[in-house]
This record gives structure tokens, sequence and C-alpha cells, in this order.
């Protein structure tokens, strides 16, 4: 043939894809997969991609929710032979999956604690998870709006409001938190006992210290309330007086958020 040793050129020709609008373009984390589909003008076999697979990946035609956010999703021919002529690659105009979170509810339970001893540790329940989800990784607690890491121990009896933070909360949900309620007892019973050292008075005691140095006419607080604290005083020649009580005022039972 004349013709031989010649490379034939085939025609080299665009795709135009085709990709209807998706079925579902607002869904909600835990929400079933879904299918989409498209052709391109060739027929020639079409994928899909994602732009963001922390939210949604797609397996053949089938969109699978992970987490909530936003995706685009595009469809794509990465180019081929068919009939004679060489499709060049192309990419549909994309088209964005909104995955909202899902609602979920929070029950902070209700604790006691008796004054001046160690905060207990919080529970909670959960209503509205999937499956092997948590509400977070690192759940921390407010007293009243305080972190619980920041308090050693609360004295006044009285209702304190138990709170989660939400900033370290599971973003794929959104959480309604009922807050509970820390009931502070007043279990506090006073002592006092003491021993005289090298010229100093050591007084061990629970309550709240006072002393007087008029003949217990008038009392003044010494030492911070405690269990079990000791106060050393140096000996003088004023008489002094000691005693240890328990006179806290409680706080307002009732709490408004």
């Amino acid at each position: 043939s004349q013709y031989s040793g010649y490379v034939a050129r085939a025609a080299k020709n665009d795709q135009t894809p085709t990709f209807p609008t998706m079925p579902v373009t607002t869904a909600t984390y835990g929400d079933s997969s879904f299918t989409v589909s498209g052709s391109v003008s060739s027929k020639l076999s079409v994928s899909f991609m994602t732009d963001n697979p922390n939210v949604a990946i797609i397996d053949d035609k089938n969109v699978q929710i992970l987490n909530a956010g936003e995706v685009n999703i595009s469809l794509y021919q990465k180019g081929a032979y068919r009939g004679g002529a060489y499709h060049f690659p192309v990419v549909s105009k994309s088209q964005k999956l909104i995955v909202l979170p899902k609602t979920a509810t929070i029950n902070v339970s209700n604790a006691e604690v008796e004054n001046g001893m160690p905060l207990p540790e919080f529970t909670y329940t959960a209503e509205g998870l999937l499956d092997g989800d948590v509400i977070g990784d690192n759940v921390r607690y407010t007293v009243d709006g305080v972190p619980t890491e920041e308090i050693k121990c609360l004295w006044t009896p009285g209702d304190y409001l138990l709170r989660i933070i939400d900033a370290n909360l599971n973003p794929n949900y959104a959480f309604t938190i009922n807050p509970g309620v820390l009931s502070v007892k007043n279990t506090l019973v006073p002592s006092l006992s003491y021993t005289l050292e090298g010229g100093q008075m050591v007084i061990t005691y629970t309550g709240v210290l006072q002393k007087s140095t008029d003949g217990g006419v008038t009392w003044l607080d010494v030492a911070p309330v405690g269990r079990e604290l000791i106060f050393v005083s140096e000996m003088t020649e004023v008489k002094e007086c000691y005693r240890a009580i328990v006179d806290f005022e409680p706080r307002v039972s009732s709490i408004e958020e």
C-alpha cells in the first residue's frame, strides 16, 4: 500500500457533559447514601468526584455522607478513543451538597457533694447519637460558669448550675444541652484542738476559725474555712480566745439560667 509506514491520525473531539441536578442537595449527617447520574456526548463512561472527601465520598455513582459540612460534586470523563476519534477529558460544572449537623440532646446528670470536699465525677446521658458516636473527645464541665478544673471545692451550701462546655463537642451534631444541678450539702462539723509548741499555739480545726480578744464579746474570722486545717498563733500578753464554727449562709436553691 502506498500508505504503509504512516500512522493514521484520529480525529479529536471535545466532549459535552450532562450532569442533571442531584436528587439531594441538602442532607443531614446520618442520612443514607444517594445516587447521582450523568453522561457525556461521546457516550463514554463517566465518573464522579468530590472536593472534600471528609464530608462525602462517591463509590461508583453512590454518594456516601461521612460528616457534616459542604462538598462540591462534579462529573468527569478522563478522555479516551471511541469510534475512530479521540475525545478530550472533560469536567462538568460542580454541584454543592450541604450536610447539616444531626440534632441530639445532652442531659447533664444532677450531682451532690459535701461542702469542702473535692468535686465528684460528673456524668451525662445523650439522645440521638448514631451507633459508635460520642458527644466529644474531651468533655468538660462548668459550675455556675466556672470551669471545674479551676475549682478545688465549694464551701457554701446550695444549688449550682452544672453545664457542659460545648467548645469541644462533636461537630456532626447540633446539641441541645440540658444543664444539671450540683447540690452542695453542709456536712462540715466544727472542731478545734491545740498544742503549745515553743511559744506558739498550733490549732487544728475544721469549720471557720474565729478569734476574740474581749472575752468572747466579739469574734472575727482569722483563718479560712476548711477541713482539718492548721493555724499557728504567736502567744501574746493579750488574752486570746479561739473557736471553730460552721455558719454559712446558704445560696438560694432556685436556679435561673
